[in-house]
């Protein structure tokens, strides 16, 4: 009889908890990368979530491309592993590579510049995506992709 008497009371306990769940508390943040950071160039590794934001807007200004372009070159933004097989199909990569700088988004070279023509006050990288549209300005471009 103790038995059935627990059995009840836990599946009764059992029962409330699932019926309550859909009340708990829910709380949602944000997430926001600033970059360069402590006036350094150096990598910065994001693993928020494992979901593709509704919007993405980046801003990079021409200074941390020129800067990155004096160190070597390499990856300015990225929102896959850059090394990765396929990077360029299922994310947005921007690098320097010999004085070029280059934007890829969904295996399609969306931007393209020299280095050395990347100057000026207010010179910036600016890339906008939503579900729909993606707009990248630099340096006078613009290109909306659809």
């Amino acid at each position: 009889m103790t038995a059935r008497i627990l059995a009840s009371v836990f599946g009764l306990l059992g029962a409330l908890a699932a019926i309550a769940v859909p009340f708990l508390p829910v709380h949602e943040h944000t997430a926001t990368l600033q970059w360069p950071q402590q006036n350094s160039i150096a990598d910065v590794s994001a693993p928020l979530v494992a979901y593709a934001p509704q919007q993405l807007t980046l801003t990079v200004p021409c200074a941390a491309v020129t800067n990155l372009a004096g160190a070597g070159g390499g990856v300015v933004v990225s929102t896959v592993p850059a090394d990765a097989p396929g990077a360029g199909a299922k994310g947005l990569v921007a690098r320097v590579r010999d004085g070029n700088f280059g934007v890829v988004l969904g295996n399609q070279t969306v931007l393209s510049s020299k280095v050395s023509e990347l100057a000026g006050p207010g010179c910036a990288l600016r890339l906008t995506s939503t579900a729909t549209a993606a707009t990248a300005q630099l340096a006078g471009q613009s290109v909306t992709l659809a």
